[in-house]
């Protein structure tokens, strides 16, 4: 089995799921490692370009992460990183 039946099978295996639930679901890193057949901490060092990543499985997550429309949810990655990225105002209407 190569790759692309992996990706192919995992993909399938998410879209049954959404449909179970009866819902949109939007893939969670889980679900890429799932896709790609690998951990969870391979996909995390793939995304964060961490840790040495053999490249057939950077391929591979790479494609799962491409098929499904993975996006690094920033609340998440927020919390992490302890960093919010946001600029609070405080304005004074004066009349």
């Amino acid at each position: 089995m190569d790759n692309g039946d992996k990706v192919a099978g995992g993909e399938r295996r998410v879209q049954q799921r959404a449909r179970r639930q009866g819902r949109i679901v939007t893939p969670t890193l889980t679900d890429v490692a799932r896709m790609a057949g690998v951990s969870t901490a391979t996909v995390s060092r793939v995304l964060n370009n961490t840790g040495q990543v053999r490249e057939d499985l950077r391929r591979a997550v790479e494609e799962a992460i491409e098929a499904l429309g993975y996006v690094p949810k920033s609340a998440a990655r927020s919390l992490v990183s302890q960093r919010y990225n946001t600029i609070g105002a405080i304005a004074n209407s004066l009349k």
